[in-house]
């Protein structure tokens, strides 16, 4: 079995104002704890979600990879496949890696 790691980054920028529409104060109303999960074993559950998803998605991808390696009959079918292939990209600079975008 093949097992892949899988490092995950999400950056939020902002692209302009709000278009939504604001609530009055009077509207909002403050709910009695902002926790999403109360119960520890709700939290323990959630800390590995985005862990579950990856791998999910991750072994599918594997899957296919194994399937479409498997079909390949001749070293040109190889070559032809290397060049469809995305090839991974490293940012330019190590410096942008964790810099605040305003």
């Amino acid at each position: 079995m093949t097992r892949i790691a899988i490092t995950l980054s999400i950056v939020l920028f902002a692209v302009g104002r709000f278009q939504g529409k604001s609530l009055a104060e009077e509207d909002l109303h403050v709910p009695p704890t902002l926790q999403v999960y109360e119960e520890p074993s709700e939290h323990q559950e959630a800390k590995g979600m985005l862990n579950r998803l990856m791998g999910k998605w991750g072994s599918q991808a594997t899957r296919r990879r194994e399937r479409e390696l498997a079909a390949l009959k001749s070293p040109e079918h190889w070559r032809e496949r290397q060049r469809r292939a995305p090839v991974p990209t490293l940012p330019s600079s190590s410096a942008t890696l964790g810099r605040n975008v305003h």
